[in-house]
C-alpha cells in the first residue's frame, strides 16, 4: 500500500497501516509521554491513548523529505531527465517515481498516466521540484547575469577607481541601458 503523506494533515508523524473507520490513518504523538493522537475523519486530532505494542508494530513513520541525493523514493514527483541510453538526452520533466534503486528507475511523465518508462539509474538526473523561493531566487540571478553582460561593464576597473567611482560608473552603464526605478514600485 501507498501512503500518500501530500494527504497528512500538520503534524503528522506516523501512519496506522492496520486502518479504522474512524480515522484517516494519520498519528502523532499526544501531549503527554507515550500518548498517541490520530487524526479524525472529521479533520481533528483525537486522544487514541497509550500504544499498545500492535499500534506501535503497525505504526510506520513519515519518510524523510528526499534531498536529491540518491535515488528518489517510490511516490516521489520531482524533475527528471534522461542523460543517455535508449531515450537520448532529454529535456527536464516532471515524473512520478513507481519504482527506484541504485541501478534502476521507474517513472511515469506527468500529464502521460498510461505510459511508463524504466532506464538504469546513471542513464537519468534527478532532482527535487524547486520551491517557489527557488524558483524566485533562480529568476532574479539570471536577471542580474543579464544586467552584467549588457552593461558592458569592465571589472578590471575597479583595480583602477574608489569604490564610489566603480558603483557611480555601473549605475551610469544600467542608466544608460534603460533601466529606471519604476514610482511606486520595489525599491
Amino acid at each position: 500500500m501507498t501512503i500518500d503523506w501530500s494527504k497528512a494533515p500538520e503534524g503528522a508523524t506516523h501512519w496506522d497501516s492496520r486502518g479504522n473507520a474512524c480515522s484517516l490513518g494519520f498519528m502523532k504523538p499526544g501531549l503527554r509521554t507515550g500518548e498517541w493522537e490520530y487524526a479524525g475523519c472529521g479533520g481533528h486530532w483525537v486522544l487514541y491513548g497509550r500504544a499498545d505494542m500492535n499500534l506501535i508494530n503497525a505504526m510506520i513513520p513519515r519518510p524523510e523529505p528526499w534531498t536529491g541525493e540518491g535515488p528518489p523514493p517510490v511516490g516521489t514527483v520531482c524533475r527528471l531527465k534522461s542523460l543517455e541510453g535508449p531515450l537520448g538526452e532529454g529535456s527536464w520533466g516532471t515524473a512520478e517515481i513507481l519504482y527506484s534503486n541504485k541501478h534502476a528507475i521507474v517513472w511515469r511523465w506527468q500529464g502521460h498516466p498510461v505510459f511508463e518508462f524504466g532506464a538504469n539509474f546513471g542513464d537519468v538526473k534527478c532532482e527535487p521540484i524547486p520551491t517557489p523561493e527557488q524558483i524566485a531566487a533562480e529568476e532574479r540571478e539570471a536577471a542580474i547575469d543579464k544586467l552584467i553582460t549588457e552593461s558592458g561593464i569592465d571589472f578590471g576597473a575597479g583595480e583602477l577607481m574608489s569604490p564610489l567611482e566603480y558603483v557611480r560608473s555601473t549605475l551610469a552603464a544600467l542608466h544608460d541601458l534603460g533601466y529606471r526605478k519604476v514610482e511606486g514600485g520595489a525599491a
